[in-house]
């Protein structure tokens, strides 16, 4: 569904793409396919010549995937057993009870409150 306006943008687009003229020359062209065809070393073939198998790639796959769950249950129980474990607190004695002196600190009480006699 294009409108007039979409079909003038596009005679602009390749009018303008026209003048530019952006595309390399032949030289160009083929100066860059040579250097690329250097690049991977390719030499002509015959079209019934016969192409050379490639090795199976599902061993090294397997591989891959035993060493990756391997290394994940590895993981897996390293963090388990550095979990810190969380437990409740021991219940506490309530702070206002006094806990009674032991017998060796007590002392005796005096007339005057000047001085605590020591212990025998």
């Amino acid at each position: 569904m294009s409108t007039d306006r979409d079909e003038v943008a596009a005679r602009r687009y390749r009018e303008a793409s026209a003048a530019l003229d952006e595309r390399p020359s032949a030289a160009t062209r083929a100066a860059i396919l040579a250097a690329a065809a250097r690049k991977v070393e390719a030499r002509p073939q015959a079209a019934d010549a016969q192409r050379v198998a490639r090795r199976p790639r599902w061993p090294l796959a397997a591989a891959a995937a035993v060493l990756l769950s391997t290394l994940a249950v590895m993981m897996a129980n390293r963090t388990e057993q550095e979990m810190p474990s969380f437990t409740a607190p021991a219940e506490r004695a309530p702070e206002s009870v006094a806990i009674a002196p032991s017998p060796s600190a007590a002392v005796t009480p005096s007339s005057d409150n000047s001085a605590p006699l020591p212990a025998p």
